[in-house]
């Protein structure tokens, strides 16, 4: 569509992708078993990374880090109807057998993976294409809450997974906030405050942020 468009210039223009995956993976990963592995994780978002690299030019890549699964289970505890949702959409969560530090581990070892493909440098060997991670969720040590401490459900859409409009719009804002932030020095999200202001760009380096202009912005002003 983009190359078709009338008003894109596919090969010139630049273009932001962004990339919130991988909660439904470990929502299976206890019945999976090798097959969710954070390897795996790693290696599949790799290949989907490759394939827009080889097909985009002029894009950056914007993968927001996975969240802890586990607070999931801070909402069934306060709603019950959201536990019986739970029970078939993130059968891990659900699964007495699985640990809050096992689901943890998993959620963390995600992150990891994900971490060594920004770091590996293996998508910054050109100047028309990078991938950047945000992970203004990867620290979250609690969901939304209302002023009497109970979980805030208008951040969840009716099947307290994904999230509602008001959910999105705070989301958005940290997303927004990390990717005007340089790499090494990117804010966690506090899903409770939603009166957080969106951030400019820095006079010195008004860009999206990537793993190159933070470390010497100055070659490209």
């Amino acid at each position: 569509r983009m190359k078709d468009h009338p008003e894109i210039d596919f090969y010139n223009h630049w273009k932001l992708v962004h990339i919130f995956i991988g909660g439904n993976d470990i929502c299976s990963w206890c019945a999976r078993g090798d097959w969710e592995t954070g390897d795996h994780y790693r290696d599949m978002i790799r290949d989907g990374v490759q394939y827009l690299k080889d097909n985009m030019p002029k894009t950056i890549v914007v993968l927001t880090g996975m969240m802890d699964v586990n607070l999931l289970r801070r909402v069934d505890s306060a709603h019950l109807v959201c536990k019986e949702i739970h029970t078939f959409e993130c059968k891990c969560e659900q699964n007495a057998t699985v640990s809050d530090a096992q689901l943890s581990g998993i959620c963390h070892e995600y992150m990891d993976r994900m971490q060594e493909l920004e770091d590996s440098g293996e998508f910054d060997d050109s100047d028309d294409f990078t991938l950047v991670i945000e992970p203004y969720l990867e620290t979250l040590t609690d969901i939304s809450r209302n002023p009497d401490g109970t979980p805030n459900m208008d951040f969840f859409a009716p099947d307290c997974f994904h999230f509602a409009a008001y959910g999105h719009a705070i989301v958005a804002k940290n997303l927004w906030n990390n990717m005007l932030q340089p790499v090494g020095a990117k804010t966690a999200a506090n899903l409770t405050d939603d009166g957080l202001p969106p951030i400019c760009p820095e006079k010195a380096c008004p860009f999206i942020r990537t793993t190159k202009n933070s470390q010497d912005c100055t070659k490209y002003v």
